[in-house]
């Protein structure tokens, strides 16, 4: 995919690597995150944890903590110091490509 095509040259482009998001987003998918967008209470956004990234929903006020909500499981969420974090970018977009057919061994029809 041609970074070109990108308003922003310093999008991050991730892959989901595993199902823990779905049904919002596929394994395979392509999640498109800007550094330069602020952050909304609610965003998916790419955060950063010391040396560990992960995406999650920002929850947050003025209360100096951020609530970061897994996507798949919105019952699993954490709260943590927002000096603790760093948001790397917020989801502006995602690009999924055809999933295979189960019933075709995994061939397209």
């Amino acid at each position: 995919m041609a970074r070109e095509v990108f308003p922003d040259p310093n999008t991050r482009i991730p892959r989901v690597s595993t199902d823990e998001m779905a049904p919002d987003f596929l394994r395979g998918d392509l999640l498109l995150f800007s550094p330069e967008k602020s952050w909304q209470d609610g965003d998916v956004c790419l955060i950063r944890q010391g040396d560990t990234h992960s995406i999650r929903r920002v929850r947050g006020a003025d209360t100096g903590f951020l609530g970061l909500e897994c996507l798949g499981d919105r019952t699993k969420h954490t709260m943590v110091k927002a000096k603790d974090v760093q948001i790397e970018g917020v989801k502006t977009g995602y690009v999924r490509f055809d999933q295979p057919a189960e019933n075709t061994g995994g061939q397209q029809p």
